[in-house]
Protein backbone atom coordinates (compact mmCIF):
# COMPACT_ATOMS: atom_id res chain seq x y z
CA UNK A 1 0.00 0.00 0.00
CA UNK A 2 1.25 3.27 -0.85
CA UNK A 3 1.91 5.88 1.80
CA UNK A 4 4.44 8.39 0.88
CA UNK A 5 3.64 11.25 -1.35
CA UNK A 6 5.68 12.39 -4.25
CA UNK A 7 6.84 15.73 -4.72
CA UNK A 8 4.57 16.28 -8.05
CA UNK A 9 1.45 14.76 -5.69
CA UNK A 10 2.29 17.31 -2.88
CA UNK A 11 2.63 20.25 -5.19
CA UNK A 12 -1.16 18.85 -7.01
CA UNK A 13 -2.48 18.90 -3.20
CA UNK A 14 -1.43 22.46 -2.67
CA UNK A 15 -2.79 23.82 -6.15
CA UNK A 16 -6.21 21.78 -5.49
CA UNK A 17 -6.51 23.81 -2.35
CA UNK A 18 -5.38 27.19 -3.63
CA UNK A 19 -8.71 26.74 -6.28
CA UNK A 20 -10.73 25.53 -3.71
CA UNK A 21 -9.96 28.47 -1.50
CA UNK A 22 -9.91 30.96 -4.67
CA UNK A 23 -13.42 29.48 -5.77
CA UNK A 24 -14.41 30.57 -2.13
CA UNK A 25 -13.54 33.93 -2.89
CA UNK A 26 -15.24 33.87 -6.22
CA UNK A 27 -18.84 32.95 -4.30
CA UNK A 28 -18.24 35.55 -1.84
CA UNK A 29 -17.19 38.41 -4.01
CA UNK A 30 -17.97 37.92 -7.35
CA UNK A 31 -21.71 38.10 -8.77
CA UNK A 32 -22.88 35.14 -10.89
CA UNK A 33 -22.20 36.59 -14.18
CA UNK A 34 -22.48 33.25 -15.98
CA UNK A 35 -25.70 33.57 -18.66
CA UNK A 36 -26.59 30.01 -18.28
CA UNK A 37 -26.08 30.81 -14.48
CA UNK A 38 -27.77 33.62 -14.01
CA UNK A 39 -30.74 33.65 -17.25
CA UNK A 40 -31.42 30.11 -16.63
CA UNK A 41 -31.03 27.99 -13.48
CA UNK A 42 -31.20 31.19 -11.40
CA UNK A 43 -34.18 32.37 -12.88
CA UNK A 44 -36.11 29.29 -12.74
CA UNK A 45 -34.78 29.13 -8.52
CA UNK A 46 -35.47 32.48 -8.14
CA UNK A 47 -38.96 31.77 -9.64
CA UNK A 48 -39.30 28.92 -6.93
CA UNK A 49 -37.71 31.11 -4.61
CA UNK A 50 -40.59 33.63 -4.83
CA UNK A 51 -43.61 31.77 -5.55
CA UNK A 52 -42.87 29.11 -2.74
CA UNK A 53 -43.69 26.16 -5.01
CA UNK A 54 -42.77 24.12 -8.51
CA UNK A 55 -44.17 24.21 -10.57
CA UNK A 56 -44.86 27.90 -10.37
CA UNK A 57 -47.71 29.48 -12.32
CA UNK A 58 -45.56 31.25 -14.30
CA UNK A 59 -44.18 27.99 -16.09
CA UNK A 60 -47.70 26.92 -17.05
CA UNK A 61 -48.43 30.44 -18.42
CA UNK A 62 -47.29 30.37 -22.42
CA UNK A 63 -47.04 34.41 -23.03
CA UNK A 64 -44.64 34.50 -19.43
CA UNK A 65 -40.87 35.20 -21.24
CA UNK A 66 -39.02 31.97 -19.53
CA UNK A 67 -36.37 30.04 -21.37
CA UNK A 68 -36.23 26.34 -21.24
CA UNK A 69 -39.11 26.10 -18.82
CA UNK A 70 -39.44 22.26 -19.15
CA UNK A 71 -35.57 21.98 -18.55
CA UNK A 72 -35.33 19.74 -14.89
CA UNK A 73 -36.09 21.44 -11.66
CA UNK A 74 -33.59 19.66 -9.36
CA UNK A 75 -30.57 22.42 -9.17
CA UNK A 76 -33.14 25.34 -9.03
CA UNK A 77 -35.16 23.87 -6.37
CA UNK A 78 -31.05 23.49 -4.27
CA UNK A 79 -30.43 26.90 -5.53
CA UNK A 80 -34.12 28.03 -4.20
CA UNK A 81 -33.23 26.56 -0.65
CA UNK A 82 -29.44 28.19 -1.21
CA UNK A 83 -31.67 31.55 -1.86
CA UNK A 84 -33.81 30.71 1.37
CA UNK A 85 -30.42 30.48 3.74
CA UNK A 86 -28.72 33.16 2.59
CA UNK A 87 -30.53 35.67 0.16
CA UNK A 88 -27.97 37.00 -2.30
CA UNK A 89 -26.77 36.82 -5.32
CA UNK A 90 -23.60 34.71 -5.10
CA UNK A 91 -26.21 31.59 -3.31
CA UNK A 92 -26.31 30.59 -6.85
CA UNK A 93 -23.23 29.53 -7.26
CA UNK A 94 -23.22 27.35 -3.81
CA UNK A 95 -24.42 23.88 -5.12
CA UNK A 96 -22.23 23.61 -7.92
CA UNK A 97 -19.09 24.58 -6.11
CA UNK A 98 -20.25 22.15 -2.92
CA UNK A 99 -20.50 19.50 -6.14
CA UNK A 100 -16.89 20.02 -6.86
CA UNK A 101 -15.82 19.61 -3.92
CA UNK A 102 -17.76 16.60 -3.17
CA UNK A 103 -16.44 14.57 -5.99
CA UNK A 104 -13.02 15.95 -5.22
CA UNK A 105 -13.39 14.52 -2.38
CA UNK A 106 -14.87 11.37 -2.95
CA UNK A 107 -11.97 10.91 -5.57
CA UNK A 108 -9.59 11.59 -3.48
CA UNK A 109 -10.53 8.77 -0.66
CA UNK A 110 -12.12 6.19 -3.34
CA UNK A 111 -9.36 6.05 -6.17
CA UNK A 112 -6.23 5.68 -3.62
CA UNK A 113 -7.57 2.77 -2.08
CA UNK A 114 -8.89 0.91 -5.61
CA UNK A 115 -5.51 2.30 -7.23
CA UNK A 116 -2.39 2.58 -4.43
CA UNK A 117 0.23 3.58 -7.23
CA UNK A 118 -1.66 6.09 -8.93
CA UNK A 119 -5.16 7.12 -7.76
CA UNK A 120 -3.39 10.14 -6.20
CA UNK A 121 -2.84 11.40 -9.24
CA UNK A 122 -6.23 10.43 -11.09
CA UNK A 123 -8.13 12.47 -8.11
CA UNK A 124 -5.63 15.52 -8.81
CA UNK A 125 -6.47 15.52 -12.55
CA UNK A 126 -10.18 16.06 -12.08
CA UNK A 127 -9.77 18.56 -8.65
CA UNK A 128 -7.40 20.95 -11.16
CA UNK A 129 -9.07 20.21 -14.44
CA UNK A 130 -9.31 24.31 -16.23
CA UNK A 131 -13.17 23.84 -16.97
CA UNK A 132 -14.16 23.56 -13.28
CA UNK A 133 -12.19 26.71 -12.66
CA UNK A 134 -10.98 29.17 -14.95
CA UNK A 135 -15.03 28.87 -17.24
CA UNK A 136 -17.35 31.37 -15.93
CA UNK A 137 -19.66 29.91 -18.34
CA UNK A 138 -19.15 26.35 -17.25
CA UNK A 139 -16.71 26.26 -13.66
CA UNK A 140 -17.50 24.80 -10.51
CA UNK A 141 -18.42 27.97 -9.60
CA UNK A 142 -20.72 29.33 -11.97
CA UNK A 143 -24.22 28.55 -11.30
CA UNK A 144 -24.79 25.97 -13.96
CA UNK A 145 -26.17 21.96 -13.50
CA UNK A 146 -23.18 20.07 -14.54
CA UNK A 147 -20.90 19.67 -12.27
CA UNK A 148 -24.12 18.49 -9.93
CA UNK A 149 -25.04 15.99 -12.59
CA UNK A 150 -21.14 14.72 -12.75
CA UNK A 151 -21.72 14.10 -8.70
CA UNK A 152 -25.12 12.11 -9.10
CA UNK A 153 -23.15 9.79 -11.64
CA UNK A 154 -20.54 9.28 -9.39
CA UNK A 155 -22.30 8.51 -6.24
CA UNK A 156 -24.56 6.25 -7.92
CA UNK A 157 -22.00 3.99 -9.71
CA UNK A 158 -19.98 3.99 -5.98
CA UNK A 159 -23.59 2.77 -4.70
CA UNK A 160 -23.98 0.29 -7.40
CA UNK A 161 -20.39 -1.09 -6.08
CA UNK A 162 -21.33 -1.03 -2.66
CA UNK A 163 -24.21 -3.49 -3.33
CA UNK A 164 -27.06 -0.59 -2.99
CA UNK A 165 -28.87 -0.91 -6.25
CA UNK A 166 -32.52 0.61 -5.06
CA UNK A 167 -30.38 3.91 -3.67
CA UNK A 168 -27.82 3.85 -6.47
CA UNK A 169 -31.53 4.40 -9.22
CA UNK A 170 -32.80 6.71 -7.17
CA UNK A 171 -29.15 9.16 -7.18
CA UNK A 172 -29.21 8.51 -11.12
CA UNK A 173 -32.77 9.64 -10.71
CA UNK A 174 -31.19 12.65 -9.57
CA UNK A 175 -29.17 12.98 -12.35
CA UNK A 176 -31.98 13.28 -15.03
CA UNK A 177 -33.69 15.36 -12.44
CA UNK A 178 -30.88 17.53 -12.73
CA UNK A 179 -29.89 18.24 -16.66
CA UNK A 180 -31.70 16.32 -18.89
CA UNK A 181 -28.37 14.45 -20.25
CA UNK A 182 -28.84 12.08 -17.03
CA UNK A 183 -32.03 10.54 -18.71
CA UNK A 184 -29.06 9.25 -20.78
CA UNK A 185 -26.31 8.43 -18.51
CA UNK A 186 -28.61 6.75 -15.97
CA UNK A 187 -29.90 3.79 -18.33
CA UNK A 188 -26.11 3.61 -19.23
CA UNK A 189 -24.83 3.62 -15.46
CA UNK A 190 -27.86 1.31 -14.75
CA UNK A 191 -26.90 -1.06 -17.99
CA UNK A 192 -23.12 -1.48 -17.47
CA UNK A 193 -24.24 -3.06 -13.93
CA UNK A 194 -24.87 -6.25 -16.24
CA UNK A 195 -21.46 -6.32 -17.74
CA UNK A 196 -19.39 -5.94 -14.27
CA UNK A 197 -22.02 -8.21 -12.37
CA UNK A 198 -20.15 -12.16 -13.24
CA UNK A 199 -22.72 -13.97 -11.24
CA UNK A 200 -25.97 -13.93 -13.80
CA UNK A 201 -28.25 -15.72 -11.09
CA UNK A 202 -27.65 -12.49 -9.17
CA UNK A 203 -27.63 -9.58 -11.57
CA UNK A 204 -31.84 -9.79 -12.52
CA UNK A 205 -33.32 -8.75 -8.90
CA UNK A 206 -30.99 -6.29 -8.02
CA UNK A 207 -30.77 -4.53 -11.14
CA UNK A 208 -34.37 -4.47 -11.56
CA UNK A 209 -34.93 -2.83 -8.41
CA UNK A 210 -32.19 0.06 -9.70
CA UNK A 211 -34.25 0.57 -12.67
CA UNK A 212 -37.78 0.68 -11.00
CA UNK A 213 -36.24 3.37 -8.45
CA UNK A 214 -34.60 4.98 -11.95
CA UNK A 215 -38.25 5.12 -13.67
CA UNK A 216 -40.38 5.94 -10.00
CA UNK A 217 -38.58 9.14 -10.19
CA UNK A 218 -38.20 9.93 -13.68
CA UNK A 219 -41.63 8.79 -14.98
CA UNK A 220 -43.62 11.09 -12.82
CA UNK A 221 -41.52 13.82 -14.30
CA UNK A 222 -41.91 13.61 -17.72
CA UNK A 223 -45.61 13.49 -17.23
CA UNK A 224 -45.70 16.41 -15.28
CA UNK A 225 -43.15 18.14 -17.92
CA UNK A 226 -45.27 16.86 -21.06
CA UNK A 227 -47.49 19.97 -19.33
CA UNK A 228 -45.32 22.79 -19.10
CA UNK A 229 -45.13 25.01 -22.77
CA UNK A 230 -42.49 24.56 -24.08
CA UNK A 231 -40.07 28.14 -24.35
CA UNK A 232 -36.71 27.90 -26.36
CA UNK A 233 -36.45 23.75 -24.92
CA UNK A 234 -34.88 22.37 -28.11
CA UNK A 235 -36.73 18.90 -28.38
CA UNK A 236 -33.81 16.51 -29.04
CA UNK A 237 -35.78 13.65 -29.20
CA UNK A 238 -38.61 14.58 -31.40
CA UNK A 239 -35.54 15.73 -33.69
CA UNK A 240 -34.02 12.04 -33.45
CA UNK A 241 -35.98 10.95 -37.06
CA UNK A 242 -34.45 9.89 -40.19
CA UNK A 243 -34.94 13.14 -42.23
CA UNK A 244 -33.49 14.83 -39.78
CA UNK A 245 -30.39 13.12 -39.58
CA UNK A 246 -30.08 12.87 -43.04
CA UNK A 247 -30.07 16.54 -43.07
CA UNK A 248 -27.53 17.01 -40.37
CA UNK A 249 -25.07 14.33 -41.39
CA UNK A 250 -22.89 15.93 -43.74
CA UNK A 251 -21.86 17.97 -40.92
CA UNK A 252 -20.92 15.21 -38.96
CA UNK A 253 -17.10 15.04 -39.77
CA UNK A 254 -16.79 19.16 -38.88
CA UNK A 255 -18.99 18.49 -35.52
CA UNK A 256 -16.76 15.41 -34.38
CA UNK A 257 -13.25 17.43 -35.42
CA UNK A 258 -14.37 20.31 -32.91
CA UNK A 259 -15.50 17.76 -30.16
CA UNK A 260 -11.73 16.11 -30.38
CA UNK A 261 -10.63 20.04 -30.19
CA UNK A 262 -12.49 21.00 -27.48
CA UNK A 263 -11.13 17.57 -25.49
CA UNK A 264 -7.95 17.24 -26.40
CA UNK A 265 -6.50 20.56 -28.51
CA UNK A 266 -7.52 23.73 -26.05
CA UNK A 267 -5.93 24.01 -22.91
CA UNK A 268 -8.07 26.47 -21.52
CA UNK A 269 -11.19 24.15 -21.62
CA UNK A 270 -10.14 20.72 -20.58
CA UNK A 271 -6.41 20.96 -20.17
CA UNK A 272 -4.34 17.70 -19.52
CA UNK A 273 -7.21 16.02 -18.45
CA UNK A 274 -8.12 13.78 -21.44
CA UNK A 275 -4.49 13.53 -22.25
CA UNK A 276 -3.93 11.96 -19.03
CA UNK A 277 -6.98 9.63 -18.83
CA UNK A 278 -5.87 8.24 -22.13
CA UNK A 279 -2.38 7.90 -21.47
CA UNK A 280 -3.37 6.55 -17.68
CA UNK A 281 -5.13 4.35 -19.02
CA UNK A 282 -2.89 2.76 -21.92
CA UNK A 283 0.03 2.29 -19.41
CA UNK A 284 -2.63 0.48 -17.21
CA UNK A 285 -2.00 -3.48 -17.10
CA UNK A 286 -5.27 -3.95 -16.73
CA UNK A 287 -6.44 -1.58 -19.20
CA UNK A 288 -8.03 -4.42 -21.47
CA UNK A 289 -10.15 -5.17 -18.13
CA UNK A 290 -11.04 -1.79 -18.22
CA UNK A 291 -13.10 -1.45 -21.22
CA UNK A 292 -14.73 -5.06 -20.57
CA UNK A 293 -15.77 -3.61 -17.11
CA UNK A 294 -18.20 -1.88 -18.56
CA UNK A 295 -18.23 1.03 -16.54
CA UNK A 296 -15.35 3.30 -18.88
CA UNK A 297 -16.97 2.47 -21.74
CA UNK A 298 -20.38 4.57 -20.75
CA UNK A 299 -17.75 7.90 -21.62
CA UNK A 300 -17.55 6.67 -25.45
CA UNK A 301 -20.84 5.31 -25.59
CA UNK A 302 -22.28 8.76 -24.12
CA UNK A 303 -19.89 11.28 -26.62
CA UNK A 304 -21.62 9.25 -29.50
CA UNK A 305 -24.87 9.81 -27.90
CA UNK A 306 -23.85 13.40 -27.97
CA UNK A 307 -22.54 13.28 -31.26
CA UNK A 308 -25.75 12.73 -32.29
CA UNK A 309 -27.98 15.14 -30.69
CA UNK A 310 -25.28 17.53 -32.17
CA UNK A 311 -25.49 17.07 -35.76
CA UNK A 312 -29.79 17.17 -35.33
CA UNK A 313 -29.07 20.01 -33.25
CA UNK A 314 -30.89 23.64 -34.50
CA UNK A 315 -27.81 25.48 -33.65
CA UNK A 316 -26.11 26.95 -36.52
CA UNK A 317 -22.48 24.63 -37.61
CA UNK A 318 -20.61 23.64 -34.69
CA UNK A 319 -21.51 26.37 -31.97
CA UNK A 320 -23.27 24.64 -30.07
CA UNK A 321 -20.34 21.65 -29.39
CA UNK A 322 -17.60 25.30 -29.06
CA UNK A 323 -20.47 26.31 -26.03
CA UNK A 324 -21.39 23.19 -24.31
CA UNK A 325 -18.82 20.30 -25.16
CA UNK A 326 -16.80 21.15 -22.39
CA UNK A 327 -19.24 21.53 -19.93
CA UNK A 328 -21.12 18.39 -21.13
CA UNK A 329 -17.40 15.88 -20.39
CA UNK A 330 -17.63 16.97 -16.90
CA UNK A 331 -20.57 14.85 -16.88
CA UNK A 332 -18.55 11.45 -16.98
CA UNK A 333 -14.89 13.01 -16.32
CA UNK A 334 -15.40 11.57 -12.62
CA UNK A 335 -16.84 8.04 -14.07
CA UNK A 336 -14.04 7.81 -16.81
CA UNK A 337 -11.66 7.93 -13.30
CA UNK A 338 -13.07 5.35 -11.76
CA UNK A 339 -13.25 3.42 -14.78
CA UNK A 340 -9.39 3.77 -14.93
CA UNK A 341 -9.34 1.66 -11.33
CA UNK A 342 -11.04 -1.01 -12.46
CA UNK A 343 -10.45 -4.50 -11.16
CA UNK A 344 -11.58 -7.82 -12.07
CA UNK A 345 -14.60 -9.82 -9.85
CA UNK A 346 -15.61 -6.96 -7.83
CA UNK A 347 -19.15 -8.05 -5.80
CA UNK A 348 -21.16 -5.09 -7.25
CA UNK A 349 -24.36 -6.01 -6.11
CA UNK A 350 -26.29 -7.73 -2.46
CA UNK A 351 -29.85 -8.40 -2.38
Amino acid sequence: MKQTWTPLERAGLGAAALVALLMAWTIVRVPVVSVDGRTLWGFHARLIHDTGRYPSPELGDPGFPIPHRQYPPLLPLLDAAALAALPVDTALRLVPWLSYLAVALLLSFELPRRDPERGRLLALAYALMPTLVLSEEGGADAGVADTLLGAWVLGAALLLDAGRPALAGVVAAAGALTKNEGLALGPLLLASAFVRCGDERRRFGPILRATLAFAALVLPWLWLRAAIPSGLDEGYLSRLTLEQLAAGAPRGPEVALQMVRVGFLHPQRAGLFWWLAVLLWWTSSRRAFALLDGRLAIVPAYVAILFVLYIVSPWPGVAHVQLSFERLLLHVAPLALLGLTARPAQPIMRI
